[in-house]
């Protein structure tokens, strides 16, 4: 097929020969088909033209965004500090229990311009995303040391299949202390601030990220209060003198400290196994209106809580 230039020059050629000749009147009726010929391939070729040139900047743009994204990863590489060798010695855990000294590799990238940093040990990780300029280095590598201390055992205990990666936000404006949503931490900075030795809300939001395999949450109560439970068995700062006190006022379904004090109490007087059976009943989503109760202990809730108002001295 002729392009619209060839045609053009067929088509001069042909009204030159024409050109002083009798022509009839059919010939001349051709003449506008053919100039409506050739801007039908005009506007063809103009499209195609356009079509080529969206491709040719669609395939620029896709090098350069490469490239970026290629450098991009290549400073993140030239940025994570090498592996640091450290050996711990023999720690006591709040059940007395000796953890053999053992050699772990502690890695810890740090990106200032965007404020994120990378601690991992023995597998699992702890991103720090820092959206508060005055919330320092000290409190973060405290915060770390938190997890890494609370967060492995606890995973060990309520749920293995859990991640091993959690990730911790602080932000500035906040409408409450702290905020779990699956592997996801936020914290609001100010609270910090103002308790910067209590680590250990860390310990309460990472048994969110454990509980956060539950099909439901509907018992609020008492996954606040195991997660307050998970908060006094393994937090770094906390003992039984650091829960609320009883008070004939109180109810178990008060949550938080209130249920978490019965939790403790139950464990103790009771079944030393509720706790982990409650817990699995939840993920299990075998709560059923409080019938796992009797299954597990063979008394309602309600009983067992007018027990425990009766004798709510914990041992010693």
């Amino acid at each position: 097929m002729k392009d619209w230039k060839s045609q053009t020059e067929d088509f001069n050629q042909t009204t030159h020969e024409s050109s002083g000749k009798e022509t009839s009147s059919g010939e001349h009726t051709q003449y506008p088909q053919k100039l409506s010929i050739l801007d039908e391939h005009k506007k063809t070729a103009q499209t195609l033209k356009e079509m080529l040139e969206e491709i040719l900047k669609l395939l620029r743009n896709w090098i350069v965004k490469n490239d970026k994204d290629s450098e991009t990863e290549k400073t993140k590489n030239n940025e994570t500090s090498a592996a640091v060798q450290t050996t711990e010695p023999p720690k006591q855990t709040d059940n007395n229990e000796t953890l053999q000294a053992e050699e772990t590799t502690v890695e810890s990238s740090n990106n200032q311009s965007d404020g994120v940093k990378f601690y991992t040990l023995n597998g699992f990780t702890l991103t720090i995303i820092n959206e508060a300029q005055d919330f320092g280095q000290e409190i973060q590598e405290r915060i770390f040391d938190t997890f890494n201390k609370v967060y492995p055992k606890m995973r060990e205990r309520f749920n293995k299949e859990a991640t091993k990666n959690v990730t911790l936000i602080i932000v500035r404006k906040f409408n409450e202390t702290a905020h779990t949503s699956n592997k996801t931490i936020k914290i609001h900075s100010a609270y910090f601030k103002e308790t910067p030795l209590d680590t250990d809300t860390i310990t309460h939001e990472l048994m969110h990220v454990l509980q956060s395999s539950y099909p439901n949450f509907e018992q609020t109560w008492l996954i606040e209060g195991i997660a307050d439970y998970a908060r006094w068995k393994y937090g770094c700062d906390t003992h039984q003198e650091k829960l609320t006190n009883f008070e004939s006022k109180h109810n178990y379904t008060d949550s938080y400290k209130v249920t978490a004090r019965f939790l403790v109490w139950l464990e103790t007087k009771v079944n030393d196994k509720v706790v982990d059976r409650l817990n699995e009943g939840l993920q299990k989503n075998q709560y059923q209106n409080g019938t796992l109760w009797k299954e597990i202990t063979q008394k309602s809730v309600d009983d067992l809580w007018n027990e425990y108002t009766k004798n709510p001295d914990l041992p010693k």
